[in-house]
């Protein structure tokens, strides 16, 4: 269909215009960079940075380095292990995840 056409062309150009992002701490506080697949199309290789903001001037203070999400089915999310602890949901908001690039599945 013409979206799905339209999704083929600009994806590995805009990644970010269909991949939403965002980080998410589990119970025990292990961070994560979770994506989700807004397209009706199955992305194979989703590239995301994680970016730190300090919390009393909202300045970025760090960057992790680039992590590697291995298939996202349409409409579907899926994420990576940042490496990282927070204390507690406040916490997590300070943390952006950047979709740096993403590959079609063939």
């Amino acid at each position: 269909d013409a979206i799905a056409r339209a999704v083929k062309i600009d994806l590995p150009r805009n990644p970010a215009k269909y991949i939403q992002s965002a980080a998410q701490a589990d119970n025990a506080g292990n961070l994560y960079a979770v994506v989700q697949n807004g397209t009706p199309v199955t992305i194979n290789r989703v590239v995301v940075r994680v970016v730190k903001y300090d919390a009393s001037t909202g300045r970025a203070v760090g960057q992790s380095g680039l992590l590697t999400i291995n298939g996202v089915a349409p409409g579907k999310h899926n994420q990576v292990a940042v490496g990282t602890r927070v204390n507690n949901a406040k916490e997590v908001g300070l943390y952006k995840v950047v979709v740096e690039s993403a590959e079609l599945a063939q």
